[in-house]
């Protein structure tokens, strides 16, 4: 039988106490201390995902385009806005966000919102790193992350036109996003969610007929990704769901946290000029 640690021993309490007062809050915890989430507002997703999104982690939404990923966002967005007294910070890097439409779909308070536009990819990591410093945002969104240039990018645009490689410039600039962010957020208590896109695997070494843009740095930083897809009739059929219906679309989630088995799913509808809703 294992020994139990005595866990008010005064001189473990001490050590906690004195790393944490020169290292920062919460620089070491006890391995009991339970992980918080941020609730989805959808009971089938939050259930099988054990409560919501992990709070002060990075949680990345992706998929093809139109299949609900912003939606599913701005839908997190409203539920959990009614419990902040903060602002929540959208970094709009394709600038086509309407607050107006969330206001009227989403039942948003515009007024709670922080909308960035972004010129270039390096401004993203300054504003975000000093609106978690000042905390006035409980949760930091970018939609979507591939969308925007860095500052090489335009550059070397600037110089050489549209026929200068810059392929590896975002995936840089990513990492050195999450490596200057990441401490920041978390001891703020900051929650981000990433939205991004996907690419075709012309090589398709993975075996997957599509892969994450943005380098192997973003996918391993997240504490969990969410691909989300329109459902084909196949999986409607799995699910008995009608077919023939008008009321909006069903929608296929799917996850994969660190450490875990990837392929489990839920199934949810897009009612249209409503939302998501459980099925």
């Amino acid at each position: 039988m294992a020994k139990k640690i005595d866990q008010s021993n005064l001189k473990f309490q001490e050590f906690i106490r004195t790393i944490n007062k020169k290292m920062g809050y919460d620089a070491i915890t006890i391995g009991s201390s339970e992980l918080e989430f941020l609730p989805t507002g959808i009971s089938s997703l939050d259930t099988m995902l054990c409560g919501g999104i992990p709070k002060a982690r990075t949680t990345i939404i992706w998929g093809p385009k139109s299949a609900g990923k912003s939606s599913l966002t701005y839908h997190i967005i409203k539920h959990n806005m009614k419990n902040q007294d903060k602002m929540i910070m959208v970094i709009d890097a394709e600038h086509i966000l309407d607050p107006q439409y969330l206001q009227t779909v989403y039942e948003i308070d515009v007024n709670k919102l922080l909308i960035v536009r972004p010129e270039r990819f390096e401004d993203i990591a300054v504003i975000a790193s000093e609106a978690a410093k000042q905390q006035v945002v409980s949760l930091v969104v970018i939609d979507s992350i591939v969308a925007v240039s860095t500052e090489k990018e335009l550059k070397q645009i600037e110089r050489k036109g549209f026929e200068g490689d810059t392929m590896a410039a975002l995936p840089q600039a990513i990492t050195k996003f999450f490596k200057a962010t990441t401490d920041i957020f978390y001891r703020a208590g900051i929650s981000l969610i990433v939205i991004n896109q996907i690419r075709e695997d012309m090589e398709m070494f993975s075996g997957q007929k599509y892969r994450m843009p943005g380098g192997n740095h973003l996918k391993h930083q997240s504490a969990l990704t969410l691909f989300v897809k329109r459902m084909s009739k196949t999986d409607m059929r799995k699910y008995k769901l009608d077919l023939e219906n008008e009321f909006g679309v069903y929608v296929k989630v799917e996850f994969a946290k660190t450490g875990a088995k990837e392929g489990s799913e839920v199934a949810i509808k897009y009612v249209y000029g409503k939302g998501f809703s459980d099925i």
